[in-house]
C-alpha cells in the first residue's frame, strides 16, 4: 500500500510544518518523503517536532479505527461484495480472503504511553 504510506508521511509533514509555522517566523526545513533536513543548530528541535507530529497523528485520533472504517465503507460500495464474520464474500461465494481485524493491543490506551515514551527516547527514529 505505497500510496497509504506516502499519504501518512505527507500528513506527518503537514502537522510538522503547521506546528513550526505557528511557533516560528522562519525555520529552515527541507523534506523529501520521510527525510528531513535543517540547519545543524535546529536539528534537536526538528527531531522533537517530528516525534510530536507522529504522536499527534497516531495517538490523539484513533487512526487505525478510522482507516478500518474508511476501508469497510469503501468495500461496502462494491456491488456483489460483502464482509460476513471477517470473510470477504463475492457474489455470494466465500472468496477465501479474510478482512483482518485490528489487534486488540493496538487499541489499549495504556499502550499509548509506552509508545510515546519509547518514541521520545528513540535515538534512531530520526537521525
Amino acid at each position: 500500500m505505497p500510496n497509504l504510506v506516502h499519504s501518512l508521511d505527507a500528513s506527518n509533514i503537514y502537522l510538522l510544518v503547521e506546528a513550526l509555522a505557528h511557533d516560528y517566523q522562519s525555520f529552515p526545513l527541507y523534506t523529501i518523503h520521510d527525510c528531513f533536513a535543517s540547519l545543524p543548530n535546529n536539528m534537536g528541535e526538528l527531531e522533537d517536532r517530528i516525534k510530536t507530529a507522529f504522536i499527534k497523528m497516531y495517538l490523539e485520533k484513533p487512526y487505525l479505527l478510522q482507516l478500518e472504517e474508511f476501508i469497510l465503507k469503501d468495500l461496502s460500495n462494491i456491488k456483489g461484495l460483502e464482509i460476513v464474520d471477517n470473510k470477504i464474500i463475492v457474489e455470494g461465494v466465500d472468496s477465501g480472503l479474510i478482512f483482518p481485524t485490528i489487534p486488540k493491543n493496538f487499541l489499549v490506551k495504556e499502550n499509548d504511553s509506552l509508545f510515546e515514551t519509547g518514541l521520545r527516547a528513540s535515538r534512531y527514529f530520526i537521525s
